[in-house]
């Protein structure tokens, strides 16, 4: 438990939420402050087919995909730098 307070003491540990609901995904946001902020970045995208030709659909899929890849590796950068930090250094409070 000590690294995670001095975690949570340096950062306000940014994380996505995958949600899968059956043929449905969504993803979320969320921060910890003096509680807890989730946010949808997604409305829940459905990942069934039922038409031929569904490119555009796919397409969203994809694009929803990269995205995420995305916006993983720039936050795994994040607890990177953040994990190369002094453990006990802190920049004031960022729950603020």
């Amino acid at each position: 438990m000590p690294g995670v307070i001095l975690l949570s003491n340096k950062s306000c540990c940014p994380t996505f939420i995958i949600a899968d609901g059956g043929q449905y995904l969504g993803a979320l946001g969320a921060i910890v402050t003096d509680g807890h902020i989730v946010q949808r970045l997604t409305g829940l995208v459905w990942l069934g087919t039922d038409q031929v030709f569904e490119d555009n659909h796919q397409c969203c899929i994809a694009q929803v995909f990269d995205s995420l890849c995305g916006a993983l590796r720039q936050l795994d950068e994040f607890y990177d730098e953040l994990d190369k930090q002094d453990p006990e250094s802190s920049d004031g409070n960022p729950h603020s």
